[in-house]
């Protein structure tokens, strides 16, 4: 598919060598999120692809970057952006210029994670969603997936003078009135409610008269499109309204391959945590550089072993067991 996109000018403005099989706009890490579980790793979940820690066979903790599952991802990405197939810019862009390139029809397929506005307004309705690939073992698995709650969306500091007040203001935003707030925003403006007590997004927003897409204008009067997490309860109503359609039918498309322990991120005692911060600025970092370098070739992987070596050095074992410790908290052991 990619190596007929990529020869057969498939945007047809004449250029054969224009377009870009695979772009991404989240520093290259979607195309790892979203192939993880084709090569048998990220099974906990995206709340902790960063972090780089899933489960074993044995039922452990591991940390997934160092075993020959990642590797063989490594590999396989190496292999396509050896052959073109991935922008070589996607490790560094920003979305802006991602959203330029689809606006020019050059993109030809991405990961959109709920926001297909992302590619641009123009071709948005061009793609459809496609199912996850095959691993090594011939199965296709979607792992880039979370929990339906999260924690640490709200902390009152100990400056706070009126703590009683502020949780009632916080409280707020898990009532109805508080959550149709963040997501959708100022009624009559941002959003309607329709005679059969549906909500939707208006014009103003679907069709910005200042070009902007949809998570751009909503996020004009709903904080919860700022980014982070928000104390909020949404309903399916109101993510039907403020979501593309596409979205509920890409969940159709991908439900049948989901196969993990989604869970929220995973909580450390204040020595475990003083433990972990320093292990998780050193190993973290070098994973993420690492990895960019092995897809890229800036590194070979006939480096392997070294990098392996280089991690075990940085107190791998020692963040496997801190986790390992959270987890046992977790799962009642």
């Amino acid at each position: 598919m990619w190596a007929a996109f990529k020869s057969r000018d498939a945007n047809g403005n004449g250029n054969p060598n224009d377009e870009i099989p695979y772009s991404d706009r989240n520093n290259g890490n979607s195309i790892f999120n979203s192939t993880y579980g084709a090569f048998g790793i990220g099974s906990l979940g995206n709340t902790q692809f960063g972090n780089y820690i899933d489960l074993g066979d044995d039922n452990r903790i591991r940390l997934f970057a160092i075993t020959d599952n990642f590797r063989q991802q490594l590999e396989w990405l190496n292999k396509l952006y050896n052959n073109g197939y991935l922008d070589p810019e996607m490790f560094t862009q920003d979305i802006p210029t991602f959203t330029a390139k689809g606006e020019q029809d050059l993109i030809g397929s991405f990961f959109a994670n709920g926001s297909p506005e992302i590619i641009g307004a123009k071709n948005m309705d061009d793609f459809i969603t496609a199912p996850p690939p095959k691993g090594p073992s011939g199965k296709a698995v979607f792992n880039n997936t979370g929990p339906t709650f999260s924690i640490g969306s709200f902390v009152i500091s100990r400056q706070n003078k009126f703590p009683a007040e502020t949780m009632r203001w916080v409280d707020y935003y898990y009532g109805y009135e508080g959550t149709l707030l963040i997501w959708l925003g100022e009624e009559g403006v941002s959003y309607v409610k329709n005679s059969d007590g549906s909500l939707s997004i208006t014009d103003l927003i679907r069709n910005n008269p200042n070009g902007l897409n949809q998570p751009q204008s909503i996020g004009q009067y709903a904080i919860g499109w700022a980014g982070g997490g928000c104390p909020t309860f949404a309903t399916e109503e109101m993510e039907r309204a403020r979501l593309n359609p596409i979205v509920f039918d890409s969940y159709e498309v991908i439900k049948p391959y989901i196969g993990l322990k989604a869970m929220p991120i995973l909580s450390f005692t204040t020595e475990e945590q003083d433990q972990l911060n320093p292990l998780i600025s050193d190993i973290v970092t070098y994973i993420d550089e690492s990895k960019v370098q092995f897809v890229t070739g800036r590194r070979p992987l006939s480096q392997w072993d070294a990098y392996v070596r280089d991690l075990k050095n940085m107190g791998a074992d020692r963040y496997v067991a801190l986790y390992q410790a959270s987890w046992d908290r977790y799962s009642g052991k």
